[in-house]
């Protein structure tokens, strides 16, 4: 049901704004929730099923990119610099975590575009108004998102 869902997503999406912009399909990173066991593990267990079906379909259409989840040393990295990460709820990032989690998605996407322009030139599906466009919402993030403008982009 999750992949017809979102295989119906991504065709209303190219519709609305056409197939020659990028999407990215992030992966959502559930290892630090304080849900208890073993609602925990089921939890993630179904989040990494559908974390795959957003990979395959993103392998499936050349503008469309998959975003993995994050290394769990940087989670760990982030624990140690802010304390806790995740909000009262136990499920979602507080504050540290989603700041965390826009710098990482950040870093990634400004990876995905630049290896798009550098490797083919510009050949890749994708106009360069989209392209354009892309790099100017990365670099407004990098303003805003403490980090990331002192990182190579």
């Amino acid at each position: 049901v999750f992949r017809r869902d979102l295989d119906s997503f991504l065709a209303d999406l190219r519709a609305e704004v056409g197939p020659q912009c990028q999407v990215v399909l992030p992966a959502i990173p559930l290892e630090e929730t304080a849900l208890p066991e073993p609602i925990k593990s089921v939890a993630i267990l179904l989040n990494n099923s559908f974390d795959s079906e957003k990979r395959d379909a993103a392998a499936a259409r050349a503008t469309v990119h998959f975003i993995p989840k994050p290394a769990m040393e940087m989670w760990q990295r982030a624990k140690d610099r802010y304390g806790g990460i995740v909000a009262t709820d136990g499920v979602h990032p507080n504050e540290a975590g989603y700041t965390v989690f826009a710098e990482y998605i950040g870093q990634e996407l400004a990876a995905v575009l630049k290896k798009q322009m550098n490797d083919k030139a510009g050949t890749l599906p994708g106009t360069a108004a989209c392209h354009e466009e892309a790099v100017q919402v990365v670099s407004q993030a990098a303003s805003v998102i403490p980090g990331l403008a002192d990182r190579d982009q």
